[in-house]
């Protein structure tokens, strides 16, 4: 948790009613505004987050091969002022990395032994260019809070991406627009003039239309810190609300863990994101809607929340214990890797159990089209595609959140459309959505709409389950209840419970019906987990509080074929006979309410 030069975070002193996005403990580890760089392909997006924060948002092999951004970048930067009123803007601003001390001392000839005033704690989201790759776009544009418009000095303006995103920020209700007149080292001044002249005409009537249009070499650093000068300034932190249970939408999701880890070694997996309101922590348990989505023998889609809790946050390496709306965050989990692996959970919601929006399968939208297609280059004077009115049984398009899914269409009336979603979709009431349709093989920014009603799917709230014991010999229930846990389970568990403790709370409606009460060891990461994975996946999903001393027990377990042997289903019933070393062997019934 520590860090040189960081602010120390610590739960037991948390007050979210006195919190807000500049308090020191908050800013000094983690972002607090998302900007998005937009624009067309090969203007220099990624060029700019990497001059400002330090970090390359170019990883995967296929992009660097290619130079093009393919996922979602996302990249953190501390701007920084100097204290001394004296010192020369723009030099005053400067831009470091999230691991960055917070008060580093100035660089500015004459100025060097002034302290930096940390002024912003800002994410990048790096979106893609490629016309192909507009659905990306379109899911980082959820999450924004303003937008650097990147546009090449040395092409015509508008590009289509240009254009296309630029729209797209408008359908979000982006006001907070910086414009950066990029690669202006590889023009003469001029013909600078001139594109500063067209920049200005293309966007007049937009929402960019008094956006300052900066002239930078992301390349050469040139004019970067007139860059973090304008974010300060013009881009303010929008009013976030840290009282209601927390609202992660997810962009990203991952598996850490390396081929050949042993079993003792695997970690759950990683959800990455940003809070939309209220305020995660560490070892908080939490719900994934819409969760695994299946179709039953029917064709009906029916989908199963995924109950888990958080073991570690994380906002690039800065090491969090509570995290709050804004910039993108890292939640380690204690789900099954394989559900997080390669982006599965990007689209879904995450949040405080029981308090997630519902699941749509169909959606009734008042939707907007645009006039001309946007982003289609065209031959000399011929006009831009119009677009056409939507048809009943087209396929569309949706962005909702960060969710792409394919919709058809249903039934149109004026400007009401009946959508049958593809994926069922977490979402509310009053949301904006963005629409596409496919043209000349490429999805295309057609309009956008507003989610006015909607049928949504029957999820049954988290399953609870009672136990019975049976031959307890001289074992007490505190031993047996680990034991319990660390046989539904990766076999990793069993050797973190030496000098554990575990708590068990058996709910029937609204009673609990059996509690151990102890204090929870830090190393029972998984326990919850450890019943709800199973059973969610062969039963339905039960709900386990654990935290219970376990004294000189030992548990006795093979690494292999501890669910076979060990358990057996029977209906809604679970039954099992453990053992544990110097204890008579104990049975047990768990029945699933």
């Amino acid at each position: 948790m520590s860090r040189k030069g960081l602010m120390e975070q610590d739960l037991s002193k948390l007050d979210v009613t006195k919190l807000h996005p500049l308090s020191p403990e908050v800013i000094s580890r983690q972002a607090t505004i998302n900007i998005g760089t937009i624009g067309h392909v090969a203007h220099g997006k990624s060029t700019v987050v990497k001059a400002i924060s330090g970090v390359q948002t170019v990883r995967f092999k296929n992009e660097l091969e290619r130079n093009i951004t393919i996922k979602l970048g996302y990249a953190n930067a501390k701007i920084y002022m100097c204290e001394d009123e004296r010192c020369p803007r723009p030099m005053a601003y400067k831009a470091y990395g999230s691991g960055k001390e917070d008060a580093p001392l100035c660089d500015v000839l004459g100025f060097e032994n002034c302290r930096m005033k940390l002024l912003r704690h800002v994410s990048f989201v790096d979106c893609p260019g490629h016309d192909i790759l507009m659905a990306t776009m379109l899911n980082g544009a959820a999450i924004m809070d303003g937008a650097l418009l990147l546009i090449a000095a040395n092409e015509s303006c508008p590009q289509p991406q240009t254009s296309e995103h630029l729209a797209a920020v408008e359908i979000m209700r982006l006001q907070h627009i910086i414009i950066l007149q990029n690669k202006v080292d590889l023009i003469q001044e001029n013909v600078a003039i001139n594109q500063h002249e067209a920049i200005r005409k293309f966007i007049q009537g937009t929402v960019a239309d008094n956006a300052p249009v900066v002239p930078i070499s992301a390349q050469l650093k040139y004019n970067i810190d007139v860059v973090c000068e304008y974010i300060v300034k013009k881009i303010p932190i929008p009013e976030r609300n840290f009282i209601s249970p927390p609202n992660m939408i997810v962009i990203r999701s991952f598996d850490v863990n390396k081929p050949g880890y042993e079993v003792d070694e695997i970690r759950g997996g990683v959800a990455g994101g940003s809070i939309l309101r209220g305020v995660l922590k560490v070892n908080q348990f939490i719900e994934v809607r819409p969760g695994i989505v299946v179709k039953d023998e029917s064709g009906n889609i029916k989908c199963t929340p995924i109950y888990s809790r958080i073991v570690s946050l994380y906002a690039e390496q800065n090491e969090l214990q509570f995290a709050v709306p804004g910039g993108l965050i890292g939640v380690g989990t204690t789900m099954d890797p394989t559900l997080t692996r390669a982006d599965r959970l990007v689209g879904q919601v995450l949040g405080e159990v029981g308090s997630l929006p519902e699941v749509f399968v169909e959606l009734e939208v008042n939707f907007f089209l645009l006039r001309r297609l946007l982003g289609v280059r065209t031959k000399g004077s011929e006009k831009q595609g119009k677009v056409s009115k939507l048809v009943k049984g087209e396929i569309l398009m949706l962005n909702i959140g960060s969710m792409s899914t394919g919709a058809r269409v249903l039934a149109v009336r004026n400007d009401l459309a009946k959508l049958q979603l593809t994926s069922p979709v977490c979402t509310s009431k009053g949301e904006k959505i963005a629409l596409s349709r496919r043209v000349e093989k490429h999805w295309r920014l057609i309009g956008w709409g507003q989610i006015q009603a909607g049928t949504t799917l029957d999820i049954p709230p988290a399953r609870v389950a009672t136990c019975e014991w049976l031959n307890f010999g001289h074992s007490t229930q505190s031993q047996i209840i680990p034991a319990l846990l660390s046989v539904i389970r990766w076999p990793q568990c069993y050797p973190v419970f030496a000098n554990a403790t575990v708590q068990l709370q058996c709910d029937s409606g609204n009673n609990v019906v059996s509690t151990v009460t102890t204090t929870a060891s830090g190393v029972l990461s998984i326990l919850l987990d450890s019943i709800n994975y199973l059973l969610s996946s062969l039963l339905s999903t039960c709900r386990l509080v654990v935290t219970t001393p376990l004294a000189s027990c030992n548990v006795n377990l093979s690494p292999t074929g501890i669910l076979t042997s060990a358990l057996q289903f029977v209906g809604n019933t679970v039954v099992g006979l453990l053992t544990v070393v110097n204890v008579a062997p104990v049975g047990f019934v768990l029945h699933i309410n």
